[in-house]
């Protein structure tokens, strides 16, 4: 169903061949709270959660799964959502011809619109950054990536340009009040601005709240998303009106607001038929392409009566690095072809559907004076200067008395007040919700009937139930998505309805890296398991698979030869190596299971720590010792720049070590002049988890939270102490309690796939038509990348865009520059 999410199954490969717990690194950290804490700002979106709580409980039934994390989720992941929880990583979107109304205006840009001129001096012109290695095991050419495929070229490629620009992204560094007031300024906004709530104290984060209207303004990016109606945007339901009309709406409203300060051409959105997509264009009119489809520099959502309903957009300053000579199209293609590329290429594989134009909803609205109840998690505001704060739930204000009522504990409450004016509640009563409420007490998925009673919705496992104040014009035997409760004469009252054909639709973003060493890449997929509710629409499913330019693979170190401070040297040997084992499972498109192994590494002295692949025949029997210490004798080498150690032979370090599990709560400690997180369990023993030791200075001034305050620890009991506590060396811990038949997820091999091999992606004859130049950016680390990060760079691409057999688009992209100018 209509649920983007992202397949990124190379970043969790990354993680457990390192030997990470669950929590995340910093720079991951961040942003997974952020977006968690971007979802709590909206109700349950019917769009998503709905859907995602069907999925859920498909895949996961009850007593697989911890309950309070089940809830949790409900509520965090709903509302944005739905257009922020996609691959983060990507490369220029393909497009139709013929879909895109270029609008150009004669506004310069700040910073990125420059005059061109004449190529500088060879001399003078800083190197670049290869885009990959300069040499590919797994895939040196196109041959050799897809050797299945015939190619045909069918387009007249591009004599010009000769020459291009090179541009660099800013580090944004810290937000600005100023800047952010500007924004403000920008959009008529008079609200007062509010920091953001965040655990994780370097993420910058702003609100605006005025009245109706809301703003989100990001700091790694200098992204936001602005509702002029937070109420409204969730109540449409007329048809939405033709492209050019919206664009002309979206380019409008942006103009007005002085944000259209660039060159740019305007492009359907790709998930919902009410989207506009503002791309930007840099020197003669070259398209600036995002890293994610879904999110160029502009999305502006607009109603069925010509308004703006949504805005999401990001702040991009870019600097001009000089004017570099371009190998030609021909040549690039000509390069392609013959293998001499050295994997400095990139490929995009979609399979796109029309965006349906049912994507109606209705949201209850409320007036002045009206009764109101409210279920939800609080969420307390306050403002830069400290001197004022709001507690907000559903986009409302609630002002009351909140004495006795703990507001920080993210605790789902049940309010029931007044509506004062547009967004005041006057609250009269404020509990804890008491007990777990199931999902189908708070949101239903199903098809919508009719007969002379009104309107019921039939839910997946057949039942019926009526809603009650419905509206007239919902559409009869459509898939719906409900967000709302039961009441106890067994009819849904709803806050808001999500009905038609795009309920079902799904789209996937993923990233795809071949490596020899490896096996496989991964892949992306649509949805399904939505039974007899989306017979009607088994079209409505939309994936895109990137991969190609191995130095920008997420999750990997972006350098050629990362560096990894080990005592060997390639060719040495090992002698009784001590470290913990980890391993994944990996699952070919053909079912068959390879398990890998690796070593993770411990330096006592510094905390530092390296891993290493095991390769060999002697590792059977690994996997009945995940996580538990070994030691191991073999050969130190290296493959594509990692360690490995072919292993001769291994054994426990203790055979009476094993994973236990623990449930408390956390706290943040200094122990023996350290931080650390210490467990405390129901009856008082406390334990120093000992990985948290390593955790940076900032993990500690805000540790982690739960909805109930307890924590599920699983790891090892050490037969250290340190300052007189027991130490648990700690594998993973999450919020909530588990069920009694919960298995340890420690130790078990986390299977990665179905893997879908990179030269099956592309078979067949390949019928290339259009071929011209494009940038693309990755802004995911704006904020985080260091000044001369790859990333930063934005270098021009030659684009070759094609048809699959089957209908799929594909493009392969090419560094332009001369070679002589990269490194």
């Amino acid at each position: 169903m209509n649920t983007p999410f992202m397949d990124n199954g190379s970043k969790e490969l990354d993680h457990f061949q390192e030997g990470d717990s669950f929590n995340l690194p910093e720079e991951e950290q961040w942003l997974a709270e952020e977006l968690i804490h971007v979802a709590r700002l909206n109700p349950p979106d019917s769009r998503f959660v709905n859907t995602l709580s069907l999925k859920l409980r498909q895949q996961h039934p009850a007593n697989q799964a911890f309950k309070p994390a089940s809830r949790r989720l409900w509520f965090t992941l709903a509302g944005s959502a739905v257009v922020i929880l996609i691959a983060l990583f990507g490369l220029p979107f393909l497009r139709q011809p013929g879909q895109t109304v270029t609008v150009v205006t004669d506004i310069p840009t700040i910073e990125t619109t420059i005059v061109s001129s004449q190529p500088t001096e060879p001399i003078n012109l800083p190197v670049l950054p290869m885009l990959g290695p300069s040499s590919v095991m797994a895939s040196a050419n196109l041959g050799e990536q897809f050797p299945d495929a015939q190619w045909t070229l069918q387009a007249e490629l591009p004599s010009s340009p000769a020459s291009a620009a090179v541009y660099k992204t800013k580090a944004t560094g810290d937000l600005s009040i100023e800047t952010v007031r500007q924004l403000v300024d920008q959009l008529g906004m008079k609200g007062e601005i509010y920091k953001g709530t965040s655990s994780q104290p370097d993420f910058q984060s702003f609100q605006v709240i005025d009245g109706k209207s809301f703003l989100n303004v990001y700091g790694h990016n200098m992204s936001f998303n602005y509702l002029p109606d937070v109420f409204k945007a969730k109540d449409d339901h007329g048809a939405p009106l033709k492209f050019e009309t919206m664009s002309q709406k979206a380019v409008g409203f942006l103009s007005n607001k002085g944000l259209l300060n660039f060159n740019y051409t305007v492009e359907p959105g790709i998930l919902f038929a009410r989207q506009v997509h503002i791309i930007r264009l840099l020197e003669d009119n070259v398209p600036l392409r995002p890293a994610e489809p879904a999110d160029p520099d502009f999305v502006v959502t607009v109603g069925s009566d010509g308004e703006v309903l949504e805005v999401r957009g990001r702040i991009i300053q870019l600097k001009k690095q000089g004017d570099y000579p371009l190998r030609t199209a021909s040549d690039a293609w000509k390069t392609l072809l013959d293998g001499q590329l050295g994997g400095r290429f990139g490929y995009q594989i979609a399979r796109l559907y029309t965006s349906p134009p049912d994507d109606r909803t209705w949201a209850r609205q409320f007036e002045a004076g009206d009764r109101m109840e409210l279920i939800d998690v609080p969420e307390v505001l306050t403002t830069v200067d400290g001197k004022q704060s709001v507690v907000r739930l559903n986009n409302y204000n609630l002002e009351g008395d909140f004495s006795g009522i703990n507001l920080d504990d993210q605790q789902l409450m049940h309010v029931t007040g007044t509506l004062a004016s547009d967004a005041r509640v006057i609250v009269e009563t404020i509990e804890p919700v008491s007990g777990e409420p199931g999902v189908e007490t708070l949101g239903f998925t199903g098809i919508l009937r009719k007969d002379n009673t009104g309107f019921a919705i039939q839910t997946m496992d057949g039942k019926l139930f009526p809603l009650s104040d419905a509206p007239e014009d919902l559409p009869d035997g459509e898939p719906v998505s409900i967000a709302g409760r039961l009441s106890e004469d067994g009819r849904v009252q709803w806050t808001s309805i999500f009905a038609g054909s795009s309920v079902c639709a799904t789209f996937s973003s993923s990233f795809s890296y071949f490596n020899a060493s490896a096996g496989g890449g991964g892949g992306g997929g649509g949805g399904g398991g939505e039974g007899d509710m989306c017979s009607a629409y088994p079209d409505l499913h939309g994936n895109v698979i990137t991969g190609g330019f191995d130095n920008l693979q997420p999750g990997t170190p972006i350098s050629a030869e990362p560096h990894i401070e080990t005592p060997y040297k390639h060719g040495e040997k090992v002698e009784g190596i001590e470290g913990e084992i980890t391993g994944i499972l990996l699952v070919k498109t053909d079912g068959t299971r390879v398990p890998q192994f690796s070593l993770v590494v411990e330096n006592k002295d510094t905390g530092n720590r390296w891993t290493a692949g095991l390769r060999g025949d002697t590792l059977s029997g690994l996997e009945s010792h995940l996580r538990m210490m070994i030691r191991l004798w073999g050969t130190y080498g290296m493959e594509g720049g990692n360690p490995v150690i072919k292993v001769d032979r291994w054994e426990r370090v203790d055979p009476t070590e094993k994973v236990s599990q623990w449930i408390g709560t956390i706290d943040a400690f200094q122990v023996d002049s350290k931080n650390a997180y210490v467990l405390t369990i129901n009856d008082g023993t406390q334990f120093i988890l000992k990985n948290s030791m390593n955790n940076p200075p900032e993990a500690f001034t805000h540790p982690p939270t739960s909805p109930d305050g307890q924590f599920y620890v699983e790891g090892v009991l050490l037969k250290e102490k340190i300052q007189g506590y027991p130490v648990i060396r700690e594998i993973q811990f999450s919020g909530g309690q588990p069920d009694q038949t919960q298995e340890f997820q420690s130790t078990r091999l986390m299977e990665v796939g179905p893997l879908e091999g990179v030269s099956d992606l592309v078979s067949g004859q390949v019928n290339i038509t259009g071929a011209r130049l494009v940038y693309f950016s990755m802004d995911f680390g704006a904020r985080i990348d260091d000044e001369d990060h790859p990333t930063r760079i934005l270098q021009p691409l030659w684009e070759f865009s094609g048809t699959l057999e089957d209908g799929r688009k594909l493009s392969l992209f090419v560094q332009a520059v001369e070679e002589q100018y990269l490194k």
